[in-house]
């Protein structure tokens, strides 16, 4: 009996962690992309001045004369850390995706200069994978078998529409419209073998929820650029408005198990369902201001918020997960500052411009320490690349962590730590 009740214990361990690391969700911090960006700490509402604009601030599209096409990669390097004061454990995880393509084409309608932009942005990145398994052996040929594993891929993209045009000398207005598609499914398996000196049981289940995305939301963008004005002054303001709506998720849920305890078999009808749900999305808006130093350094500072605080996130999340017990999320406002630089080295060679940025951010979360305080962490990041006539290719490096103390006392409680490297590669080609 004591050796089951020590089992048991391990057990919930396992399952208590690994379920903490799934329910943490994604990142709802949502900002624009492209490793140029990324180097400045996501200082750009007041740049926004390359094919990656539109999901910066569409005004900033008027800045470009000549077509232009990107596509921006990521890599994430993961490391999650929890000490459960009886145990501690680190696991690490890796992927990556495809965050961007875009295009942008500037033309004249009735004499008039505009500049359209089409683009594909992914927004919610919904992988995750956790695996852990104990394995337990006794006297006398007796043992016991563990594994649980999680896994979660896919997420939600926006496809962007948007279009701009110069209303005055020094002001730009640009729109755009997000249509929100996608699909994800997490999937989680479950297995305890035991063949202990009293008693024999195995365990097997399985579940999958095949998840679809949909919904539509628009963005609004100005720029005051006074590099046009009589006495140029290198100084842009960016401001840019994202609606708040619903993200309409459909779910298809399927489970399995199979149990057999001492000979007696348990395998009921595998259990299928179809729900609807919808997360609330927030009203986001942002203020970002550059300033060109000389000809070759550029600082930039971006503050923007999001409204989550005015909508149902955490009962919707929990709703479609299914862990109500477990959410510890919170329907708190998302307020990011974020600051960065450029400077241009142009005398290295002479068919290329090597640039070189850094740059940091806050890293506000919806979840709450014990104390009932806001986390937030921070970000630190820099990047280079290559600039040339017919293209740049851009690299940069961020490293970001928050902490979640939720440590009732030296007994009881936890502390989650969360730190993420990423690696962006973007490459902009001008025809």
């Amino acid at each position: 009996m004591k050796t089951r009740l020590i089992l048991f214990f391990l057990l919930c361990s396992i399952l208590t962690y690994a379920q903490l690391d799934l329910n943490l969700g994604p990142d709802w911090n949502f900002t624009g992309v492209g490793a140029r960006a990324a180097g400045m700490g996501g200082a750009f509402i007041g740049v926004a001045d390359d094919a990656t604009a539109i999901s910066w601030n569409p005004a900033g599209l008027t800045q470009l004369d000549k077509p232009e096409a990107s596509i921006v990669g990521r890599g994430l390097a993961e490391v999650y850390e929890v000490d459960f004061n009886y145990w501690a454990e680190t696991y690490e995880d890796e992927h990556g995706i495809l965050n961007f393509l875009s295009g942008v084409y500037p033309f004249e309608f009735y004499g008039k200069q505009f500049v359209a932009a089409l683009g594909v942005q992914r927004q919610l990145d919904l992988y995750s994978y956790y695996h852990d398994e104990y394995f337990y052996e006794g006297i006398g040929g007796s043992f016991a078998e563990y594994v649980y594993e999680t896994f979660s891929e896919g997420g939600a993209s926006t496809i962007t529409l948007g279009l701009a045009h110069r209303m005055a000398s020094i002001l730009s207005f640009g729109v755009a419209a997000n249509l929100w598609v996608g699909e994800a499914y997490f999937e989680s398996n479950d297995m305890v073998n035991e063949n202990l000196a009293d008693s024999i049981y195995y365990w097997d289940y399985h579940d999958r929820s095949d998840l679809t995305f949909s919904g539509v939301n628009f963005v609004c963008g100005a720029m005051l650029d006074f590099n046009y004005k009589n006495n140029p002054t290198p100084l842009r303001i960016g401001i840019v408005v994202k609606t708040p709506f619903d993200l309409a998720v459909d779910e298809e849920f399927f489970m399995e198990e199979y149990a057999n305890e001492g000979g007696i078999i348990y395998e009921p009808d595998p259990v299928e369902s179809s729900n609807s749900y919808a997360l609330g999305m927030p009203l986001i808006f942002g203020l970002g201001v550059s300033y060109r130093l000389g000809d070759n350094l550029t600082l930039a500072i971006d503050v923007e918020s999001r409204k989550f605080g005015d909508t149902t996130l955490k009962e919707d999340y929990a709703d479609l997960t299914g862990n109500d017990e477990e959410i510890i999320m919170e329907n708190l406002d998302l307020n990011q500052f974020r600051f960065g630089a450029e400077y241009l080295f142009t005398e290295i060679w002479d068919f290329a411009v090597v640039p070189l940025r850094f740059g940091g951010k806050s890293l506000p979360t919806l979840f709450q320490n014990l104390d009932e305080e806001q986390v937030i962490g921070a970000a630190f990041s820099f990047g280079t690349g290559l600039i040339t006539d017919q293209y740049s290719m851009d690299i940069s490096f961020e490293n970001s962590a928050f902490e979640i103390d939720r440590k009732i006392s030296d007994d009881d409680g936890f502390i989650y730590t969360k730190t993420v490297n990423t690696l962006t590669l973007s490459c902009i080609y001008y025809f």
